[in-house]
């Protein structure tokens, strides 16, 4: 399978003490797990994680290289996410929008 659950064997005590409970077993994962990549929106997690030189994505760069491949509508799932909750920017997200589409143009047409 693409994903798996894994239980934090041992968790990284020098983490910034205002991260939450998700973020700092994250990062204690993610650090002994080799090749891992974090799926971290956090900022301050974020900020933890590439202190420690641990590879770092965000839901936005995840959702955006889903759709070039042609798996999701990336506004769409955009306005959903708000829908159930998620937060970003309005300047976050047209960057981010913007930049996908660039991506997307640079790409040519979609492949039969």
């Amino acid at each position: 399978s693409w994903i798996e659950f894994v239980p934090v064997s041992e968790m990284d005590l020098t983490l910034p003490v205002h991260l939450g409970a998700g973020e700092k077993e994250a990062i204690s994962l993610a650090q002994s797990t080799t090749g891992s990549v974090l799926l971290i929106d956090d900022r301050d997690g974020r900020l933890a994680a590439a202190e420690r030189k641990i590879e770092i994505a965000g839901t936005m760069a995840v959702l955006s290289e889903a759709s070039l491949r042609g798996l999701l509508d990336l506004r769409e799932t955009v306005v959903r996410l708000r829908t159930l909750g998620f937060r970003i920017s309005a300047a976050h997200e047209s960057a981010i929008l913007e930049r996908h589409e660039e991506r997307r143009r640079a790409m040519g047409p979609p492949q039969p």
